[in-house]
């Protein structure tokens, strides 16, 4: 099932770009969502 899903992904352009573009928004909120908890950012 995976295997098809993935397949599928890669060979719509639009739907690889917008899941291109989820990960990377995933990953920049993860790496930066910490620093609003911190009080003192040198």
């Amino acid at each position: 099932m995976s295997e098809f899903f993935h397949r599928k992904l890669e060979r719509s352009a639009i739907g690889f770009v917008l899941a291109i573009i989820a990960a990377a928004s995933v990953g920049g909120i993860v790496e930066i969502a910490p620093l609003f908890t911190i009080d003192e950012n040198c």
